[in-house]
């Protein structure tokens, strides 16, 4: 099994610096084929 992090190197910087969670109020995009894009304020990231 292989594990993805939940909190990756770039969402935990930003979770300690600003106190925030950049997927908190991120607009969505969902692609036909399920490809799933969160964005907000330059952050990015896709599942």
């Amino acid at each position: 099994m292989h594990r993805i992090p939940i909190v990756d190197g770039n969402i935990r910087w930003r979770w300690l610096q600003r106190g925030e969670l950049p997927g908190y109020g991120a607009q969505v995009t969902i692609a036909p084929g399920g490809e799933t894009t969160l964005s907000r304020d330059g952050w990015t990231a896709t599942f």
